[in-house]
């Protein structure tokens, strides 16, 4: 997100040891864009039907021509999963 040409970060994590803006993706206000949203490997962790409403709730946030990069370490696997699915 930008304002006034600055940069805003902002962190989402669900671990109790840390300091984090946001805990869950519904902690996030409805009305907060973003630029660029980055999930870094946080997939592999959820069930397929997590994973979707995660990246249905995280597109919600993105403005308009927005990005979101997924990193997903164990992909082969993940793609077991998901290719019945698809079928």
């Amino acid at each position: 997100m930008t304002s006034g040409g600055i940069i805003k970060y902002y962190t989402l994590d669900n671990d109790p040891q840390g300091s984090f803006e946001f805990t869950d993706v519904s902690d996030i206000p409805g009305d907060l864009q973003f630029l660029l949203i980055i999930a870094n490997q946080i997939f592999e962790h959820l069930s397929i039907s997590e994973s979707i409403s995660m990246m249905c709730h995280l597109s919600n946030h993105l403005e308009s021509g927005g990005s979101l990069i997924a990193t997903i370490p164990n992909f082969p696997n993940m793609m077991l999963e998901i290719r019945p699915l698809l079928s």
